[in-house]
This record gives structure tokens, C-alpha cells and sequence, in this order.
């Protein structure tokens, strides 16, 4: 039970032959600051605070393979905090699973700054970020993998992150995203262009459970479960409404301009439709 900083270039962790270490704190339990940095074969559980992440990377070249993260939260009134935050280039996450939970918690967040959350602290280039082979559970209101442009330096190269051979899995969750891009550097949220959403989904031999779909929302890009039966989505918000009134309510939500995505199914509802540019498909 200890926070574990490493500032040793080229060190590698390694778990012994046979062992299997855990390593359990809440605080950021390994602060990987040095660069070509090994981490293999740890199981590392963080239950955080504050945008705290569990495992930060901000040494270019660090590889993290053959490891299980746990990362819950209990507050996100700052900013989302993530299982792994990454914060530099060359770095490659092989066979990692993880787990979070917590509202805005993330299994993976590529970001441009260096500090908890992301939205402050010196800017960073990050290029040539490798997620790979590794399994994401998602539970209630979290993300999958979460990269955020937050800073000038930016995401550079012609394929900053690659997203490939990964196991995102929603099942029985709800009010979750398996993949977010967003821009931050205008001042205000926007879709991102770190990343080929509709590569991730379909080329990447990627697997989602539920189905999925790639979504162009007013504040970011999204990979999310489609349209479900009997189900409502806001095409620019990707707020969700089912039940007995589900076209009903989303009019109801609904701002001008905005569209609506209707699920197959038989609404057994009246719609009256006030909202000025609405759009019903």
C-alpha cells in the first residue's frame, strides 16, 4: 500500500517469475515521470480523489504491459480522473485491462497537459500513443478512453493515438462512452481530430459490447452504443430517453435545431412538437 514515483530513466518493473504483486493506494499510486520506463505483469488498484489519476505517464517512451488497473472515484466536481493518464509520446499500453467506475471516471485518458485532469499545467506534444490488446470495462456514467487536446502543443503526427485490438465491454451499464475525442483549445469543447473515430469502430478490429455507432456531437466525438429499440437519442448531445414517452421527453430536452435518432419499436405516445428546427429521424 504505498504511491510509487518513478524518476529512474530506463527502469523496468517487473513482477517475479510466478509472483503477482498488487500495488494499492489512494493517491496516484505509480507516477511514471522518467522516460523509458518499463511497467509489467502488477495489478494496480487507485480509489481517488480530486481528478486524481491511478497510474500517470508523463516520461516519453514508457511502455505498460501485462498489468490490471482498478480505478474508482467518488469526486468529479473538478474534472474526470482516469485509470491511466498518459501525457507524452511513444508510449505503448499492451494487454492492460481496467476497470472504473465513479461519475466521469476513465480507463484510458491521451492528454496534452500535464496534471490530473488535463485542463491545466504545462502543455505537452504527445505523438505515437499505443493502446493495444487490452480490455476495458465500463460501468455507469465513465468512458473507455478519453483523448483530450487541452493545450497549444497539441496531438502531432499524422496518427497521434492508436486505438487497436481492444475489448470494450458496457454491458448492463448505461450513460457511458466507449471512445471520446474532443478539442479544448478554442475555449470552448468541440469534436477532436486525434483520432479516426470510424477506423476505431470498424477497422481496428476493435469489439464493443453493446453495438456500437460513431457519433459527431456538438461538444466532442464519441463512440457509443447505437440506437436501441424504443429508445430516443439526441444526435448532439447524446442524451438517451426510453420508456413510455421517450419522443416526448427528448422534445421536451430538446434545444432548436438539435436532431433526434429514433430506435425501431412502436411508440405508443402523442407527440407535439414545439421546438423551433427540430429534427425527428
Amino acid at each position: 500500500e504505498e504511491s510509487v514515483d518513478v524518476d529512474v530513466e530506463g527502469l523496468t518493473l517487473e513482477a517475479a517469475d510466478g509472483a503477482s504483486p498488487t500495488i494499492d493506494d489512494s493517491e496516484t499510486v505509480l507516477n511514471v515521470i522518467a522516460s523509458g520506463v518499463a511497467v509489467d505483469g502488477f495489478a494496480i488498484n487507485g480509489d481517488t480523489t480530486g481528478g486524481t489519476p491511478t497510474v500517470a505517464i508523463e516520461g516519453d517512451g514508457v511502455t505498460v504491459t501485462d498489468t490490471d488497473v482498478t480505478h474508482s472515484t467518488d469526486d468529479t466536481e473538478m474534472q474526470p480522473s482516469q485509470a491511466l493518464r498518459i501525457a507524452a509520446s511513444n508510449v505503448t499500453v499492451d494487454n492492460v485491462d481496467t476497470e472504473v467506475s465513479g461519475e466521469g471516471a476513465v480507463g484510458v485518458g491521451v492528454l496534452t497537459r500535464e496534471e490530473p485532469g488535463g485542463a491545466t499545467g504545462d502543455p505537452v506534444e504527445v505523438d505515437n500513443v499505443e493502446i493495444v490488446n487490452s480490455e476495458f470495462i465500463i460501468n455507469d456514467d465513465t468512458t473507455g478512453v478519453l483523448v483530450a487536446n487541452t493545450s497549444d502543443a497539441g496531438f502531432v503526427g499524422e496518427e497521434p493515438v492508436t486505438i487497436e485490438n481492444n475489448d470494450f465491454n458496457a454491458s448492463g451499464a448505461s450513460d457511458f462512452a466507449f471512445v471520446v475525442d474532443v478539442d479544448n483549445t478554442g475555449g470552448e469543447a468541440e469534436p477532436g481530430d486525434a483520432l479516426d473515430l470510424n477506423a476505431v469502430l470498424e477497422d481496428n478490429d476493435n469489439t464493443f459490447t453493446p453495438d456500437a455507432a460513431v457519433f459527431d456531437l456538438d461538444e466532442f466525438g464519441a463512440i457509443l452504443a447505437e440506437v436501441d429499440e424504443n429508445e430516443v437519442v439526441n444526435a448532439n448531445t447524446g442524451e438517451r430517453f426510453d420508456g413510455d414517452d421517450a419522443i416526448q421527453d427528448a422534445e421536451d430536452a430538446a434545444d432548436s435545431d438539435e436532431t433526434l435518432l429514433v430506435g425501431s419499436g412502436t411508440y405508443e405516445e402523442s407527440v407535439s412538437i414545439g421546438t423551433e428546427g427540430l429534427t425527428l429521424e
